[in-house]
């Protein structure tokens, strides 16, 4: 088959004996496909014993004969053989799925559960990258309990390559699957690396309406805490993701307020959007951001951000004024040396 990501195999019937040139035929497919797969690390298609396979040496036979040992390639013939379940599995390759691949195992995913859970297998084991990223899209359309079972073992795997893939497919499973919620939210409060903290906070970069109250009483808790660590780009995305869930409890305003003063700058910008649209502003906040609107060493990019948010904001008349002030500022272009 097309790009070698499928096994193709006869059915085999005990009580059929195939004449010896057949049975030679269809041997050197499958030791031709074996030669392609070299190196190739494939749990389930170990259903023979290379040591007990005899050398025998294939005789002519037809054109016609061949045909019809031959797996048929194109997508009719292959959804056949997936229906009567001649495919037996998945393979893990080293190169990653063509478009059209990609799109034909797509299909035959949507009504074949065993070729779904040999796509997941092949997913456990896969290592390159680009494709497990092809493998966590296929499988992320389903909330089949294997699949998350899977993906949170590889989060948790303490392997860097795995914990990604892992995520990934949690990533694609957490907006409709409270179990892949679950596991990305206890996860922030054990994972103590910085890269995969951020990681595991992009698998809740979608909010979503069906998250409980204890989930996102539990999500704002370990962000408060992750607000606070000490690698700046582990507090940036900690707030910008409260701004996303849960903007206006308590403990998500104190965090933003604290942030508007960090020393990072990515920080501080974080903090300005999540501040846009929030109800009920103190005085802390409203002074944060318009220090940051004033300050001509602050990237315009923060400033509008600041400005932006205190443009939703009902401000007493100083603070109008600061605010005015401050958008004329941003706006003058700097006076020319003659």
């Amino acid at each position: 088959m097309a790009g070698g990501w499928l096994l193709l195999k006869p059915q085999k019937n005990p009580d059929v004996q195939l004449p010896a040139a057949e049975v030679s035929a269809t041997q050197g497919g499958i030791e031709s496909i074996a030669a392609e797969q070299k190196n190739v690390f494939n749990p389930l298609a170990n259903s023979g014993d290379a040591n007990s396979e005899e050398n025998v040496s294939s005789p002519s036979i037809d054109q016609t004969t061949f045909d019809q040992l031959t797996p048929p390639t194109d997508n009719v013939s292959t959804n056949n053989l997936v229906q009567s379940h001649n495919i037996e599995a998945a393979t893990v390759a080293l190169e990653p799925l063509s478009d059209d691949e990609f799109h034909q195992l797509e299909r035959l995913m949507r009504t074949d559960p065993d070729l779904r859970m040999d796509i997941l297998e092949e997913f456990r084991y896969n290592t390159n990258p680009e494709r497990a990223k092809q493998l966590a899209a296929l499988l992320g359309e389903y909330n089949d309990p294997e699949i998350v079972q899977t993906a949170s073992e590889l989060a948790y795997s303490g392997d860097p390559q795995s914990q990604i893939a892992g995520l990934d497919l949690l990533a694609r499973l957490q907006p409709g699957n409270p179990e892949a919620r679950d596991v990305a939210i206890n996860l922030l409060s054990s994972e103590s690396n910085s890269s995969m903290l951020v990681a595991t906070m992009n698998v809740l970069a979608t909010p979503t309406g069906t998250a409980t109250a204890g989930q996102r009483q539990l999500l704002t808790d370990n962000l408060r805490n992750l607000s606070l660590h000490r690698d700046a780009n582990v507090r940036a995305h900690s707030i910008a993701l409260m701004g996303r869930w849960d903007k206006n409890s308590a403990t998500s305003k104190e965090s933003f307020t604290r942030g508007l003063s960090d020393t990072d700058p990515a920080v501080r910008a974080g903090a300005a959007y999540a501040l846009n649209n929030v109800q009920e502003p103190n005085e802390d906040m409203i002074n944060g951001l318009l220090a940051i609107a004033e300050n001509a060493n602050e990237k315009k990019a923060t400033r509008y951000a600041a400005l932006n948010a205190l443009g939703s904001m009902s401000l007493t008349s100083t603070a109008q004024r600061l605010y005015n002030a401050a958008k004329i500022s941003i706006n003058r272009r700097p006076a020319r040396n003659n």
